[in-house]
């Protein structure tokens, strides 16, 4: 427990090495700061991410034919039959992609039907 001398004396021994208690803050310059690191986090987050190709998935069958705009090197036949069918999306195993048994997790590389 400390006396009420050391207790006193605290304050003069410690010396303060939080920079922002040696100036007043105020709000506009909270805000500022900010407002800075959100541009700084916004701009590293952005080289982060590159652009993704797109490309043409034709489907000649049932339910309907049909083109969907998929992502290269991302989408699966999985994916393409998610947004044509439920009942073909969960008993689908193989796909035919351009006249070769593909995998139904394998992602799709170029223009195909």
């Amino acid at each position: 427990m400390l006396t009420s001398r050391v207790a006193a004396a605290l304050p003069r021994l410690l010396p303060c090495t939080r920079p922002y208690h040696k100036k007043a803050l105020t709000n506009t310059a909270v805000k500022q700061k900010r407002s800075q690191l959100f541009t700084q986090e916004a701009q590293r987050q952005a080289a982060l991410i590159t652009d993704i190709e797109k490309i043409e998935v034709q489907y000649d069958g049932q339910p309907e034919n049909c083109t969907l705009i998929m992502n290269k090197g991302m989408s699966t036949p999985y994916n393409c039959a998610q947004h044509i069918n439920q009942m073909m999306m969960e008993r689908s195993v193989l796909a035919e992609v351009d006249g070769q048994v593909w995998d139904m997790h394998r992602p799709l590389e170029d223009n195909c039907t």
